[in-house]
């Protein structure tokens, strides 16, 4: 199955990459989504990709300033990547200059590194020009007339004699402007390089939805239900109620399902099958329906891992997860260690059970399991405020507010977390102590 790419940037740039990508031709189909990167211009470009998104497998972009502004304003579900302008394309340049006969004694640069631009001249023997750099803060958007107008004044003021720019639109403003401009566009070598990224990506990433996924249910408290229904034919009823709801949920995931006899199931699937079957987890109702239906609740461990029983062992990781947050939740557990859960709860969060050194540390200092240091990192992130209270923390936590204040007051004593103020607790009493951690 071929690779279809979304190519996304001005013609000069991707007419370039599209007579690369003819050199792969089994390989890549491909969409172009020409576009001439202007701040007023961000809607119809965003809007663009939008209609895109269903029509291609990966977008390209023709160099970090599209990529980082369609990024910065869309969730878009595919991989991206970006033909990057490095030191390479400033020998091409280089050369190009002194065919016209500019001297090069004066040069400004905009989107590459300065290391990289002092290498390169250093390599060709021009360590002695003066060099003006724009450089790039990664992650940021820029207006391409306001590096055109940087480049311009330098000119200008006479500081330097030619400009070399990565962006299209401001190469078009200094031409118009009669400023001895060139455009830096990459080698075809490394549009291979990037176009080879893409193939090794998109192959790791067709092997994981192939991924073997195991589920591990168990009936909550089911000691207590076998003792309250009285007799083995109601016991043994519920089982079998139970394994036909599993059958029509194993179906929606193209799995299979295995009892294990007593109050234990089984299911194997793939991790494409899982996620297209639940909608990335958004949309798992197997849960409500037991509840719904049996009046029981049940607890889940879903893992992954290179192998069957690498899978399984990461399944028990996560359904004692479930268990010990009171059943009745589902906790996913990857191959590299990361756990989320519990899934669809207001407090899902996302940790690692792998200790890091730095983490064992602080464990270590306050008295607290490396897990829940762990959780309390991801805590604060999740709640994606400055400071937080034991109100908050007790539900991520599944513990009383109590101990939830005996662990902040732990972490301000040993130097993990700064009393913050205090907010309104809408009940009688004292308010409560907020505090902002330091992990």
């Amino acid at each position: 199955m071929k690779i279809r790419l979304g190519l996304v940037g001005p013609d000069d740039a991707i007419k370039l990459i599209s007579d690369v990508i003819k050199e792969y031709e089994d390989t890549f189909d491909y969409v172009t989504l020409t576009q001439t990167i202007y701040t007023e211009n961000i809607a119809g470009m965003i809007n663009n990709i939008k209609e895109h998104i269903e029509k291609v497998d990966v977008f390209l972009f023709s160099g970090q300033l599209p990529y980082t502004i369609v990024t910065n304003n869309l969730d878009i579900p595919r991989p991206c990547f970006f033909v990057p302008h490095n030191t390479t394309c400033i020998y091409k340049t280089l050369w190009q200059i002194r065919e016209e006969g500019i001297p090069l004694d004066k040069i400004s640069f905009d989107m590459i590194k300065p290391k990289e631009i002092t290498e390169a001249l250093h390599e060709v023997g021009l360590e002695e020009s003066t060099v003006y750099a724009s450089e790039y803060e990664e992650g940021k958007e820029l207006d391409p007339m306001d590096i055109a107008e940087w480049h311009f004044n330098l000119w200008k003021s006479g500081k330097i004699g030619a400009a070399i720019t990565c962006l299209y639109s401001t190469y078009q403003a200094l031409k118009a402007k009669n400023v001895p401009s060139f455009r830096a566009l990459y080698p075809r070598a490394t549009i291979r390089q990037t176009l080879e990224q893409i193939i090794n990506e998109i192959a790791r990433k067709r092997l994981k939805v192939m991924q073997i996924a195991v589920m591990l249910v168990n009936i909550d408290n089911f000691n207590a239900i076998t003792k309250s229904r009285g007799s083995e034919y109601a016991v043994q009823k519920i089982k079998i109620e139970l394994l036909n709801i599993l059958l029509d949920f194993a179906q929606t995931i193209q799995g299979s399902v295995f009892s294990f006899g007593g109050d234990d199931y089984i299911i194997f699937t793939t991790r494409g099958a899982l996620l297209s079957g639940t909608n990335s987890y958004s949309n798992i109702s197997l849960m409500n329906q037991v509840r719904q239906d049996l009046k029981i609740s049940i607890s889940c461990g879903i893992g992954f891992g290179k192998t069957v029983y690498e899978s399984e062992r990461n399944a028990r990781f996560g359904l004692s997860y479930a268990k010990d947050a009171s059943g009745d939740c589902i906790y996913v557990v990857e191959e590299d260690g990361s756990m989320t859960g519990p899934l669809g709860k207001p407090y899902m969060l996302n940790y690692s059970l792998r200790t890091q050194a730095e983490i064992v540390k602080i464990a270590n200092s306050i008295g607290l399991s490396s897990t829940h240091v762990s959780k309390l990192r991801s805590i604060r992130d999740q709640i994606g405020e400055e400071t937080i209270s034991a109100s908050k923390l007790a539900p991520y936590l599944n513990i009383t507010e109590r101990s939830a204040r005996r662990i902040l007051k732990i972490l301000a004593d040993k130097g993990y977390a700064v009393e913050a103020g205090e907010e309104a607790s809408g009940k009688k009493g004292r308010p409560r102590k907020t505090y902002s951690l330091n992990l």
